[in-house]
């Protein structure tokens, strides 16, 4: 047995003994160090998703741990390593993973969503889904992995390149690390953000913000680019008016 968080029903959680059996073939146990709180695990929380997860269930898809044990057939893996986990699994054989989109596949398990997750003492997973994190970083710092995967993944889709003007609408977790991102890609970025303690966060990353509820943030882009838009706008807000900001500032390309 091994102890877990679990989400019972909406805004209610415990702490519980799961039941817990040796990793079996191509598995391998992990013990969790740090776990992130994603928004999609605060929709559980609220309730929001009940007709897609069902209670008791333990949450928990970005993480970070070192392996305890390894199952039968598991090769490259040994105790005392430091992990993340790519928290899908797929099945490789509906249509969608036949024509290579195993990352929506038709009968997808996003683990710690559709599958218990890492917010748990010890936890059990496939091999395949490790990916090996360098001594170097600490673990508290890897459980940032997951979400900052989303943003360099979005960067690179976004092609952004030296010297563009980059306009970020939300100033919250992802949308930092998708800020930063563009910034390391040499981006010239911007963050629109209402809330003045995500804005002060941001600025302490070094990041230039505006608030949208103190000025007129399409012509703050007019003054910054001469007229000319945005090169590239994320939206990250999912708030309708983001979603009005982030089309408006854009440039005719």
């Amino acid at each position: 047995m091994t102890l877990a968080v679990r989400y019972t029903s909406a805004r209610t959680l415990d702490t519980a003994p799961v039941q817990t059996s040796p990793p079996g073939p191509g598995e391998v146990e992990i013990a969790p160090a740090f776990v992130g709180i994603c928004g999609t695990d605060l929709h559980i929380f609220h309730g929001d998703m009940d007709s897609r997860v069902s209670a008791p269930a333990v949450l928990g898809h970005e993480m970070s741990g070192r392996i305890v044990r390894v199952g039968p057939d598991v090769e490259g893996w040994a105790p005392g390593d430091a992990v993340t986990v790519m928290p899908l699994r797929w099945d490789d054989t509906c249509p969608a993973c036949r024509n290579g989109h195993q990352h929506i596949c038709q009968h997808l398990d996003f683990i710690g969503i559709d599958s218990p997750g890492a917010m748990q003492q010890r936890w059990t997973v496939p091999a395949s889904t490790l990916i090996r994190l360098p001594d170097s970083l600490p673990l508290d710092q890897a459980a940032l992995v997951e979400p900052t995967a989303v943003a360099v993944h979005d960067v690179g889709r976004a092609q952004v390149r030296e010297g563009e003007r980059v306009v970020v609408v939300g100033g919250g977790p992802v949308g930092v690390l998708i800020a930063l991102a563009a910034r390391a890609a040499g981006g010239d970025v911007r963050v629109v953000e209402l809330n003045a303690h995500r804005r002060s966060l941001a600025e302490e990353l070094g990041l230039s913000t505006w608030d949208p509820a103190a000025t007129d943030v399409s012509a703050l882009v007019s003054e910054w680019t001469a007229d000319a838009g945005a090169d590239v706008a994320f939206e990250v807000s999912g708030a309708q008016g983001g979603v009005e900001t982030a089309v408006d500032v854009l440039g005719v390309r």
